[in-house]
């Protein structure tokens, strides 16, 4: 199990003592592709507040519709099956060919989850299992070797700090990649045999472990569930640790470093060590994902993701999903507005951009201006031979980005952009034909992503509209974005990072593609495709 543990057993214990009833959503098992792992929970309460995750939102959304009709009466559990069928997939927005099966609890046993609770805290490892012909729940003690177990009638599921992670150093990083990954229910263990680290060590839940590295590593018996990463930058302690790592059948060995750095170790491990050319490529580093990181948090959060997405089997970015956005929120920087203003506009008869609205402004500069004050900076993307749109842009005082290869589609100036800026803390995607989005709607997006917000979408009456905030995670595959490929596939990928914000504003929804498109109409009435 994962995060979910504490939050969901916090929210139903407090729900429990407010007089609230509440159900509770597992997933048993799955087939194909589904958004979450067996064991994954959640719960719902009566009034329609859900706490965990069975899935990216669409099941939850349909979930809380049936709690809202009252379907979940009685106390006796049920098994519920979501995506069997092709048109049900699209319908929950289930990647292709995933069924996800579901136990539901419309009655759960309190007192079992108090208990269940109890031995969390205390760092146990627990078995909860629930009966669906009695219906009856037990809890009782776990070991590692535990594992989910579902017969069809009977769902037995692992809590608690199932997985280890043996850090090697206590320095800074280490602080932060400690309380992180408490945070995701691993037992985090430290090892540091110098004593100017060790000893000033106080991360609680964090034991330390004494000795050598290489010997922690041999006396803690990795297993398939246990992660080593070695953050010391001192050959004679990370080495060592990675000799012994690197046989063990942990899921995740990295080490910090350089990719020269990392280059030489890895020659090192080779050529002194008793170690095969296949031990030595199991070896992550430098370690952590490539999102940009310079201060500690921002490095732990990068590891993190990347033991994340080598425990779950997941392409790396795929894992900043799995991270609560409290963990992803990354230290403060500057939000950059990102103005594409490099399309031709074609169907509209001219250049559109420079077509005056009705108190004069061409369109590409009012949008620009909307933009403006909710951003730290603004970077507006034009195409080779833009010149007046160009020269109105920067006399107004924004920053010029030219996209040579701007023609080839979206993508190319989208990912133009965002490498401009490559210090972001987050990116606001906003499009030059959208002149009517209100300054406060761009400030809500923005205000979202500074809040730790991952993916944030504004809604006008429940349909998604512009901008789109990123936080910096999403710099590498925006960067990468080519030809007429948006951000719209990172959107609908990661639903599970979109962070929702509702806006009073029909603008987030009005694009201007014809010229009769800027005459009064229905707001509303024409949302734009996502960048």
């Amino acid at each position: 199990m994962d995060s979910q543990d504490s939050e969901v057993l916090a929210a139903v214990r407090n729900w429990a003592a407010g007089g609230h009833r509440f159900v509770l959503v597992t997933v048993a098992r799955t087939w194909g592709s589904a958004p979450r792992p067996p064991g994954a929970w959640m719960a719902l309460r009566d009034d329609g507040r859900v706490q965990g995750s069975v899935s990216g939102g669409c099941i939850e959304d349909d979930l809380i519709a049936r709690m809202a009709a009252g379907e979940f009466h009685g106390a006796q559990p049920f098994v519920q099956r979501y995506g069997v069928t092709p048109d049900e997939a699209r319908r929950f927005g289930l990647p292709c060919g995933g069924v996800v099966e579901l136990v539901i609890e419309p009655a759960p046993d309190v007192a079992a989850l108090d208990d269940l609770a109890r031995r969390i805290a205390a760092g146990q490892l627990a078995l909860r299992s629930i009966d669906l012909d009695s219906g009856a729940a037990t809890v009782r003690d776990g070991c590692r070797s535990d594992q989910l177990n579902w017969d069809g009638r009977c769902l037995t599921t692992l809590h608690g700090p199932a997985w280890r992670l043996l850090i090697i150093g206590a320095g800074q990083i280490s602080r932060y990649l400690a309380s992180m990954a408490q945070a995701l229910d691993y037992q985090v263990l430290i090892c540091d045999p110098r004593v100017e680290y060790s000893a000033g060590w106080d991360v609680p839940g964090a034991a330390l472990v004494p000795g050598m590295p290489d010997n922690a590593v041999v006396e803690l018996a990795l297993d398939p569930r246990s992660a080593v990463v070695a953050l010391t930058h001192d050959p004679k302690l990370d080495d060592m640790a990675l000799l012994e790592a690197l046989k063990s059948p942990a899921f995740y060995v990295g080490a910090l470093g350089s990719r020269a750095n990392n280059a030489r170790r890895r020659e090192r491990l080779l050529q002194h060590f008793d170690l095969s050319e296949a031990e030595v490529a199991r070896l992550h580093g430098p370690v952590g994902l490539p999102i940009g990181s310079r201060t500690p948090p921002e490095i732990a959060v990068s590891i993190l993701a990347e033991i994340t997405a080598t425990k779950n089997g997941l392409p790396p970015f795929a894992a900043m999903e799995r991270l609560p956005h409290r963990l992803t929120r990354m230290t403060p920087g500057p939000i950059v507005g990102i103005l594409l203003a490099a399309g031709s506009g074609s169907r509209f008869g001219s250049d559109k951009l420079l077509h005056p609205l009705a108190d004069g402004t061409p369109m590409g500069l009012a949008a620009a201006r909307r933009l403006r004050p909710a951003c730290d900076r603004v970077l507006a993307v034009v195409r080779p031979g833009s010149a007046v749109l160009a020269e109105q842009l920067a006399a107004a005082g924004f920053e010029l980005v030219v996209s040579a290869a701007a023609l080839q589609g979206m993508g190319h100036s989208l990912a133009a952009g965002v490498r401009a800026a490559p210090d972001a803390a987050g990116w606001l995607i906003a499009l030059a034909d959208m002149p009517f989005i209100a300054p406060a709607s761009y400030g809500r997006v923005a205000a979202a992503l500074r809040e730790g917000g991952s993916i944030v979408v504004p809604e006008y009456r429940g349909r998604r509209g512009h901008p789109v905030g990123f936080a910096r995670q999403w710099g590498e595959p925006l960067s990468a974005l080519a030809g007429d490929e948006g951000a719209r596939r990172i959107v609908t990928a990661f639903p599970g990072a979109v962070v929702r914000c509702d806006v009073d504003d029909p603008g987030i929804v009005r694009d201007v593609d014809r010229a009769a498109d800027l005459m009064d109409r229905p707001p509303g009435t024409t949302p734009a495709p996502y960048p």
